[in-house]
């Protein structure tokens, strides 16, 4: 008698030893996409109130695309400053073209020339000297602030089946009266 019920203890051990791993990792994983979700909305939000900033004229003082070329790839970013004067009077210098970095080389083309040397332009700046070329969100980050919902809402419903076996386990594991 004592041989039959320990392999069924063993085997439960077993299963919530699996189900313990499965729904720490389930969590670990809900609370990291969760996370990054937020990070998409405080980048959205941040660039979204870009377009509410003070408006000056400036003039693009140096334009170069930089290739950085590795064994396996290569790296393009538009290099562009810019000056312009803020609200208070004082001679700023900026490099930022958007919010977000990050460009494919078409991209970083276009980028260098949308923005030649000695080009006036409109530079958006906060007044304690941030300052962008490009005021607004990208799409891209849309696109992962969407990634980052499916993902949680995925790693969510896991971990809701993960306690519900837990419970069925836990109710079989019950002694009946």
């Amino acid at each position: 008698m004592q041989a039959s019920t320990v392999p069924g203890r063993a085997l439960r051990f077993n299963q919530w030893f699996k189900l313990a791993v499965l729904t720490l990792a389930a969590l670990c994983g809900f609370a990291l996409t969760l996370a990054q979700a937020l990070e998409s909305v405080e980048g959205i939000m941040f660039s979204r109130a870009t377009l509410h900033w003070q408006v000056a004229r400036g003039q693009i003082g140096h334009s170069q695309l930089r290739v950085d070329r590795t064994a396996r790839s290569k790296t393009f970013t538009p290099m562009i400053t810019y000056r312009y004067q803020d609200a208070n009077g004082r001679m700023r210098q900026g490099w930022r073209i958007e919010t977000t970095p990050g460009y494919n080389g078409a991209q970083a083309k276009r980028m260098v020339a949308r923005f030649p040397a000695g080009a006036e332009v409109d530079v958006y700046h906060d007044g304690q000297g941030y300052a962008v070329l490009i005021p607004g969100a990208r799409a891209h980050l849309w696109g992962w602030l969407a990634f980052w919902l499916v993902l949680s809402g995925l790693l969510g419903r896991l971990l809701v089946a993960c306690w519900r076996a837990a419970a069925r386990l836990w109710r079989s594991a019950a002694p009946a009266a």
